[in-house]
């Protein structure tokens, strides 16, 4: 028989809520999984379907999802910003400060701050041992604003984060620190962020960036990449300066050079002008005099006939006494000019072909000869011109027989004494145009060649036996001298833009050359004994001796090395163990 059981109609309905309530949930599972494959994971989990382990799992899950996906949109964020910035530094500006209202436009923006500005470390200078923070850029609320503010390293939150180089994020913040204006008002931020911008452990300044809302860490992890790109462009844009500046001291020197040049030129120029008016008063006076005399032989002639014309002949005589005084006195105004001339200069005058007729008293000394002796004599005999290069010595008597005035500078070499002369020919003409006679004006310039000669000599001598560098204050080579690529046999290519460590031998204590940069750095020449290193492994010791070369705050703005090369290697290790207990260090 079949046995029948009784069921209570409450356990149906019991079981009946269930059955709808599992429905339900398996629905609403469904709908969940659907919302996370769609990247919806905003969509809430409903009460009922948190009722069981699939739920909950689900519900972790939708979380799970959520949470990557919010970390990829911050990655991708950081990424497009740094991108952004990279474009921005890639582009070409006249000045760092563009380059900071550049960049600091683009970070207030895409963080969506208020207001933020951009601090550059300075050398003070008045005080050289402080370094300053200068507001470089400033930007609010859209647009570019223009304050001038400076901050010493150590004073307040700027201050303070540029000596300890670690950002510093701020959220609660005195109402009396900052206001922000805002369309709805005055208000004090919610957020403060101080980042530093430095690379490789040096800080070139400070970025400040303040906001109403709170900065996440995807920011401040963004912004400190990105101030490691600014750190890098402030140094790439402040070496483009320096350089530009450097480069226009060098014009600038080089048109100071141009203009003395072309003084001494117009000098030169005046000085035979002047000898030239004077001769042409002095041709003039001799006309003027022969006019004269010819008049009163004339008058002394007519002198009977005339006796009637009396007071006509009186007023003729007062006119010819006036003439004469006038012509006393530029005789005399010429004379002193002459006498001047005669007295600071070498002076000697030559007829056409070249027969000596005068020579002053300094000619007398400086050949020890008197004029009675040479008188009458071919200037050929005497002239030095004529002993090395004949033919232009020949040259120069015609041309001078031209008109032309003529300037040259001659060794004379004598028995007693060896010299140099700079000589000023200059032909006299007659009323007829003719050449009269050739006055030669010469100044001594011994000295000037003599010390031309020592400083080219000493020049060579010295570049053939040092070893010659200089570098940027980082160390950089910017040149190098023949000797030190035949001894170190490196290139001048390999060499120019490496560092100075590419000669170090391993042995060398670091403590040497920290020792150096610290002396050196405080304007200060250092003086050691180094073992260095060649290309093909050699090793060859030098006696070194590296000097600053300052601005004019007394800061360097290169380095300058020179080396002798010790060939005695016991006596170089000698040397070198001692200028290691000088230096208090111990030898490796």
């Amino acid at each position: 028989m079949l046995k029948y059981g009784v069921v209570n109609k409450e356990r149906i309905r019991q079981v009946e809520n269930e059955n709808r309530l599992l429905k339900k949930q398996i629905q609403e599972a469904s709908q969940l999984i659907q919302n996370i494959q769609d990247g919806n994971f905003d969509s809430l989990a409903t009460e009922d379907i948190c009722q069981n382990e699939l739920g909950n799992a689900l519900k972790e899950m939708q979380y799970q999802f959520a949470s990557i996906e919010e970390q990829k949109k911050q990655r991708n964020w950081i990424t497009e910003g740094v991108a952004e910035l990279s474009e921005l530094l890639r582009k070409d500006y006249a000045s760092i400060t563009e380059v900071a209202d550049r960049l600091l436009a683009f970070l207030v923006k895409y963080l969506n701050a208020n207001q933020g500005c951009i601090f550059i470390a300075q050398a003070d200078a008045y005080q050289q041992d402080q370094t300053y923070l200068e507001m470089l850029a400033c930007y609010a609320y859209q647009r570019k604003k223009h304050f001038e503010q400076k901050i010493y390293a150590g004073e307040g939150l700027v201050g303070q984060v540029y000596l300890e180089g670690i950002t510093t994020h701020l959220t609660d913040i005195p109402s009396d620190y900052i206001n922000i204006t805002s369309g709805l008002g005055e208000a004090t931020p919610g957020s403060l962020l101080f980042v530093p911008i430095k690379i490789d452990e040096k800080i070139f300044g400070v970025l400040e960036l303040a906001s109403f809302y709170e900065f996440n860490n995807f920011h401040i992890e963004f912004l400190e990449k990105v101030c490691e790109n600014i750190a890098a462009t402030f140094n790439s844009v402040q070496s483009k300066e320096r350089t530009e500046t450097l480069l226009k001291e060098s014009q600038m020197q080089t048109e100071q050079l141009r203009a003395q040049e072309e003084e001494m030129r117009q000098n030169a120029e005046e000085l035979e002008a002047t000898q030239e008016e004077m001769m042409r008063n002095q041709n003039e006076l001799l006309q003027l005099k022969e006019e004269l005399e010819k008049k009163v032989e004339k008058q002394k002639e007519q002198e009977l006939e005339l006796r009637a014309q009396q007071e006509v002949l009186k007023e003729s005589m007062l006119e010819m006494k006036e003439a004469q005084v006038e012509l006393t006195q530029k005789e005399r105004e010429l004379k002193g000019i002459l006498e001047a001339i005669n007295h600071a200069s070498y002076k000697a005058e030559f007829a056409p072909d070249g027969e000596i007729l005068f020579i002053n008293k300094n000619f007398e000394k400086l050949f020890r000869i008197s004029l009675d002796e040479i008188r009458g004599e071919n200037s050929r005999r005497f002239n030095a011109l004529a002993k090395s290069d004949p033919q232009a010595y020949t040259r120069l008597w015609e041309n001078l027989n031209q008109g032309q005035h003529v300037e040259i500078e001659s060794e004379v070499v004598l028995p007693h004494q060896t010299f140099w002369l700079k000589e000023h020919y200059t032909p006299v003409l007659d009323t007829n145009g003719e050449v009269k006679k050739i006055i030669l004006i010469s100044s001594d310039i011994t000295s000037i060649q003599k010390s031309k000669a020592e400083l080219i000599a000493r020049t060579q001598a010295f570049e053939m036996s040092t070893i010659l560098s200089e570098s940027d204050i980082y160390g950089t080579i910017t040149f190098v001298n023949d000797k030190l690529c035949e001894v170190s046999k490196y290139s001048r290519d390999e060499l120019i833009g490496k560092p100075h460590k590419i000669f170090r031998h391993p042995d060398m204590p670091k403590e040497v050359f920290a020792k150096m940069w610290e002396t050196i750095k405080n304007g200060k020449s250092f003086r050691t004994v180094l073992k260095n290193r060649a290309k093909d492994n050699s090793i060859y010791w030098v006696d070194a001796v590296i000097t600053p070369v300052l601005d004019s705050n007394q800061k360097p703005v290169k380095y300058i090395g020179a080396r002798y090369v010790i060939e005695d290697e016991k006596y170089a290790e000698l040397l070198y163990k001692r200028a290691l207990q000088n230096l208090g260090i111990q030898e490796s």
